[in-house]
């Protein structure tokens, strides 16, 4: 596995090439990552999540040269490209309702 950092020094930003590739890889991936599992398959299903995320990481890392990201980094850019969305499409609308007005 590869460390997120080495010896105190920053890792490079995400390219926005990236960030596309993490995006249509979450996609592909998007029934496992998505689905509530309750009950006794609940442990199954944390199970098929993870390895989910290993295969994107996986896949990223196979596109990169440069850069190999970890499943930890992979997960946390992704819930940051989903954090900006929700704030820029909180904005968005809520702009359109001040027009409406």
């Amino acid at each position: 596995m590869y460390t997120s950092k080495v010896e105190g020094k920053r890792r490079p930003n995400w390219s926005e090439e990236e960030k596309t590739s993490l995006v249509e890889e979450v996609s592909k991936r998007l029934d496992r990552l998505s689905s509530k599992f309750k009950g006794c398959g609940s442990i199954k299903g944390t199970k098929m999540k993870e390895q989910a995320w290993m295969e994107i990481a996986e896949a990223l890392n196979m596109k990169s040269n440069f850069v190999k990201r970890t499943v930890e980094e992979v997960k946390k850019q992704y819930a940051n490209i989903k954090q900006r969305g929700k704030k820029k499409y909180s904005i968005n609308n809520h702009n359109c309702k001040r027009e409406s007005d």
